[in-house]
């Protein structure tokens, strides 16, 4: 279109690299229609697509595979992240990964890395995969065993389970996770607590109301090494073991009624769901309600048959 609204109409239009090539007294090729068109081609893809996955919803074995692979690799509609595990401070960071359940869960990580047929050294199974890893996964989990592929889904599942989250308090409890066994309190820990009253309850905790009674007039420091010696039996301190600060135990509490303890309040929340009463309990209840019935039917029958005579 012109300034003065004149329209100018090109018809044949090629491109400038046609164009040069008419000029050096070539032809331009005619453009090749496809065999099917894009309505047409969705058509077949969608009823193509629904005819697979009408036939996945009935192999539980093969939607296994299939969704480890979707976790591992991902797709254009699986996005999956691994847990960071990444602390507020380069400290608790590297107390995190050296503590041994970390070490526990490497372990089993390298055997899964090694039955895929990755490289052991990789740090995580999953996250590294883009769409064209998908098959070459799905068909290697197809040479695995259900066991096997159990074992890898559940390390996947592991990476990827999000940390300060209400199901980690659910886990935990429905686990019977016993810190104890798995953690000691380091000084990372120690360091980080740093409000007087809470190490007060902590000492108390660790060296018993007596010393806490002691030293309740002492700095936050003071107490903190005193916790220190208790816990690695130094300075004429008795040695204490397997000791887990409330808020690290399952289920979790807390040592003030100040609030702030964010996994005690998501506890709080996940014990409201879960039933306290133990399944066998209302049937014995039922069975006593019954029994009492029946008695007193009886009782009432005997009395009618006096009162008759």
């Amino acid at each position: 279109m012109g300034h003065g609204g004149d329209v100018s109409f090109h018809e044949g239009y090629v491109t400038l690299k046609e164009a040069r090539k008419l000029e050096q007294g070539g032809s331009v090729e005619k453009a090749v229609r496809s065999e099917l068109s894009a309505p047409l081609a969705s058509y077949v893809d969608l009823h193509r697509h629904a005819a697979v996955r009408a036939k996945v919803g009935t192999s539980p074995a093969i939607a296994l595979r299939l969704m480890v692979a979707h976790a591992i690799a991902g797709s254009s509609l699986w996005r999956v992240e691994v847990a960071s595990q990444r602390g507020a401070t380069d400290t608790i960071s590297e107390s995190i990964e050296n503590c041994a359940s970390e070490a526990e869960f490497d372990k089993e990580r390298r055997i899964a890395l090694e039955l895929l047929g990755l490289d052991p050294d990789m740090p995580t199974v999953t996250g590294h995969g883009y769409d064209r890893e998908l098959i070459p996964l799905y068909l290697r989990l197809l040479d695995l065993d259900d066991a096997m592929v159990l074992g890898i889904l559940a390390i996947v599942m592991g990476e990827t389970l999000e940390a300060a989250s209400a199901l980690i308090e659910l886990l935990g409890a429905q686990l019977e996770v016993d810190m104890a066994s798995c953690w000691q309190a380091d000084d990372v820990l120690l360091d980080l607590v740093r409000d007087r009253e809470v190490m007060g309850h902590v000492l108390a905790d660790v060296a018993g109301q007596e010393a806490a009674s002691a030293h309740v007039g002492a700095t936050a420091k003071v107490q903190r090494q005193i916790v220190r010696d208790c816990l690695a039996g130094t300075n004429g301190r008795e040695k204490r073991d397997s000791w887990v600060p409330r808020w690290m135990a399952f289920p979790p509490s807390t040592y003030t009624e100040r609030g702030g303890v964010g996994n005690a309040a998501r506890w709080g929340a996940v014990a409201a769901l879960i039933e306290p009463m133990d399944p066998a309990e209302p049937e014995q209840d039922q069975a006593e309600t019954a029994d009492a019935r029946d008695e007193g039917v009886i009782a009432s029958k005997e009395e009618q048959v006096q009162q008759a005579a």
